[in-house]
């Protein structure tokens, strides 16, 4: 008797650019990034960020962008948001819970799109609101903008932004 198993994974990526494994936990994320790294809850519903050198700007092409203080997450509906990094620290890694919502904050599944830099796509269906994927990149990361289906709010919370990682620091030195 022969078994097959067969593993389906909801994450694809264009690879060029990458640097490493896409992360799918925030602690293994987080342990590998240099510092300083910094995490924004969004619990202070702002559309603009900065702290250590670090700083962004959320933007959405119908605004406002919508942030709930309890739940964190910077949404809209059936359309893209954008976070674009503005600060003097160069941003190379990042990481966040990817998901999307209903209009009322409950975790509904869905196609969901990440492009980093206008031209490095990720796509995945989070199966929660605790999702997450951390990124790292051989080149600055200038902005990166989330998308997901119809009837749907793609969401993000407890964004964490580095200028790299030890994967970035090894490709660097050698």
């Amino acid at each position: 008797t022969t078994t097959t198993t067969t593993t389906t994974t909801t994450t694809t990526a264009s690879l060029e650019g990458q640097c490493g494994d896409t992360f799918t936990t925030a602690v293994n994320f987080q342990n590998q990034l240099a510092l300083p790294n910094v995490l924004n809850d969004f619990e202070d519903s702002n559309s603009s960020f900065s702290s250590d050198g670090f700083a962004y700007n959320i933007q959405s092409a119908f605004f406002p962008v919508y942030t709930d203080g309890i739940w964190g997450e910077f949404n809209k509906r059936d359309n893209s948001t954008t976070v674009v990094f503005t600060g003097g620290l160069a941003v190379r890694s990042f990481g966040a819970n990817f998901y999307s919502t209903n209009i009322d904050d409950a975790y509904v599944p869905s196609n969901y799109t990440i492009v980093v830099n206008n031209r490095y796509t990720f796509t995945f269906q989070p199966t929660s609101a605790t999702d997450y994927h951390g990124f790292n990149f051989y080149e600055p990361v200038q902005n990166f903008t989330i998308s997901d289906g119809d009837e749907t709010f793609a969401s993000l919370d407890n964004l964490v932004v580095s200028g790299g990682s030890d994967c970035v620091g090894l490709v660097l030195l050698g």
